[in-house]
């Protein structure tokens, strides 16, 4: 990967800017990190800059655990997902911010995933404005990156209830190939229904992070429409939904999230290795879009 990195940056000399983006960056220590720029993007540390976009507590915590489930990383209840990530704190980021600035100093750029905040509204004019030092202006696409809605999520957590023996990489695989599929006979629909926290959880999760999102307002010098204010209107309307995918039946796209789920079946069968069928069905799906 090293080899083939240095050898991307060397074949593009004209560039003013290259951007490196990868999900797995979210996950990393701050040192290491660190050490990978210092010893991977060398000669170019010195002008390396870390751009960190940082979603509000409520919409992170959601995100998460759509992704996680898609994926067939966690088969819990929703509910339950709330109770013990809230008592964990996995969603606490003061600290984090902290710890990213004292590796990187002034190349660390934390941005609030905050409509208000961004540049044109849009985390992709804002990005590009962060890249090219000036405002641009991005052509309006379709969102590619929305979450499984209730759903979606209740019928892929059947599946990967049914393959929770097999392998992570072929879950993943089938998870992107079910969303693909989904939103295919949905036609980009959605069911109208979002994920809602149940009264018990409701108090516990903005007394866990109502001073983590005051914290984020303070580093990022945000003054209004930021992470406590978003926390305060969040939690407004948090029980307003499904507090449980799971126990979904008929919703205006159960047709299109079964014909998804038949999809993906002929996949589970084949008499090939998990890491063999994960593989293809991962190119397979990254073809078909």
């Amino acid at each position: 990967m090293t080899q083939i990195l240095r050898a991307q940056l060397a074949l593009a000399p004209r560039a003013s800017v290259c951007v490196l983006s990868d999900e797995h960056f979210s996950v990393l220590r701050p040192e290491v990190m660190r050490q990978f720029v210092n010893t991977v993007l060398q000669p170019f540390a010195s002008r390396v800059y870390l751009v960190h976009y940082v979603r509000p507590h409520h919409a992170r915590m959601k995100s998460v655990y759509a992704e996680v489930v898609k994926i067939g990383a966690d088969l819990r209840r929703f509910q339950d997902f709330v109770q013990q990530s809230t008592k964990r704190g996995r969603f606490l980021k003061s600290a984090a911010i902290d710890a990213w600035r004292q590796q990187f100093g002034d190349a660390y750029i934390p941005r609030p995933l905050i409509r208000e905040h961004l540049a044109g509204g849009d985390v992709v004019t804002d990005f590009l404005s962060i890249c090219t030092e000036n405002t641009v202006t991005v052509p309006r696409t379709p969102a590619e990156n929305r979450s499984l809605d209730p759903t979606g999520l209740a019928e892929v957590q059947r599946i990967h209830r049914n393959i929770r023996d097999r392998s992570a990489s072929l879950r993943l695989a089938v998870g992107y190939e079910f969303d693909r599929l989904y939103r295919k006979h949905a036609a980009q629909a959605s069911d109208g229904l979002k994920l809602a926290l149940s009264p018990r959880n409701i108090a516990g999760f903005e007394r866990r992070y109502r001073q983590d999102a005051i914290g984020m307002d303070q580093r990022l010098g945000l003054a209004v429409h930021g992470f406590a204010d978003a926390l305060t209107h969040d939690m407004q309307g948090a029980t307003a939904g499904v507090t449980d995918p799971f126990e979904l039946t008929a919703t205006p796209t159960a047709a299109a999230a079964a014909a998804a789920s038949k999809g993906v079946e002929p996949w589970l069968h084949l008499p090939l290795p998990d890491r063999a069928i994960g593989s293809t069905l991962s190119r397979y799906t990254r073809f078909r879009r």
